[in-house]
C-alpha cells in the first residue's frame, strides 16, 4: 500500500469522483496510539505505506448487505467516509494528498 490517502486518491481519480474521510473513524490500534499519540497514529494511518486493512467503496444502497456479510463472516468493517461528486480526497473537510513516496 501507498497509504490510505494515496490509494483512495487513486480509486477516486480513476472513478471520476471525490472522497471524504472522517479521520476520527479510522481504525487505529491502541498500541500505535500509545506509541505515537492520537495525531501521530492518525497520520500514520492516513499516509503510512504499511497498512493492514483494505480500502474499498460500495454503493450506499448496499450498506445492509455489507453489514450482514460482515456479521456472518465475523469480519470487522469500518465506514470511514463517503464518495462524493468532485475530485480529490478531503480529510475532515480539508483537501489533502499524501501517502508513501517510493522514490522520494
Amino acid at each position: 500500500s501507498d497509504g490510505l490517502l494515496a490509494d483512495l486518491g487513486h480509486i477516486a481519480a480513476r472513478s471520476g469522483v471525490g472522497a471524504e474521510v472522517d479521520a476520527d473513524l479510522l481504525p487505529v490500534s491502541s498500541s500505535l496510539r500509545e506509541l505515537l499519540g492520537r495525531e501521530g497514529a492518525r497520520e500514520c494511518a492516513l499516509r503510512g505505506g504499511d497498512d493492514y486493512e483494505l480500502c474499498f467503496t460500495a454503493a450506499a444502497d448496499q450498506r445492509d448487505a455489507l453489514h450482514y456479510l460482515a456479521e456472518s463472516l465475523d469480519l470487522p468493517l469500518t465506514r470511514i467516509g463517503r464518495i462524493v461528486d468532485g475530485q480529490g480526497v478531503q480529510v475532515n473537510g480539508e483537501a489533502t494528498d499524501g501517502g508513501y513516496q517510493h522514490f522520494a
